[in-house]
């Protein structure tokens, strides 16, 4: 899904509905973002994202050469889907595009140190989050921790949403 606050987006937010935004090394990430720096960390490159307008938009600014099929739109707080035969057959062609130029696609990586930043909706989760080691509190609602290892971000993240 698109992360929290885009215009246009169906079902958006950023991980949770707690969350108000995820930044990564001062870059702002959407789930797709948040989830390729996992594979990114194993090596692996995202090569195909389906979803609404909004995230594949979102995607091929982040990683141009990603092959991404959108399968409906937002309008306010509703959508148009595609109908779901067309949609499977549009996914299964995108998916072997995006397969066929995984060797071009380079792994989303950040260089370390790693900074991750969470904003969180409610200041009092924020609270808690600082309490966490190394973390500091940046402002009322949001968080910074630093770390050379990814994994250790990956588990301040899920330890502190």
């Amino acid at each position: 899904h698109a992360k929290s606050g885009t215009p246009n987006a169906t079902l958006k937010h950023t991980m949770s509905l707690r969350i108000a935004d995820v930044k990564i090394n001062g870059i702002s990430v959407a789930e797709a973002g948040f989830n390729a720096f996992i594979a990114g960390y194993y090596g692996v490159p995202v090569v195909f994202l389906s979803g609404d307008k909004a995230i594949c938009q979102y995607a091929v600014k982040t990683w141009p050469e990603i092959e991404t099929v959108a399968v409906k739109e937002g309008l306010g707080k509703a959508c148009i889907s595609v109908h779901p035969e067309k949609s499977k057959t549009m996914i299964k062609s995108g998916v072997i595009a995006g397969l066929k130029k995984r060797d071009k696609i380079s792994p989303y990586c950040f260089k370390p140190p790693i900074t991750m930043d969470i904003a969180y909706r409610d200041e009092s989760l924020a609270y808690r989050a600082a309490w966490y080691p190394k973390v500091k509190r940046l402002d009322d609602h949001t968080v910074r921790f630093r770390s050379k290892n990814t994994i250790d971000c990956l588990r301040f993240f899920y330890f502190c949403t």
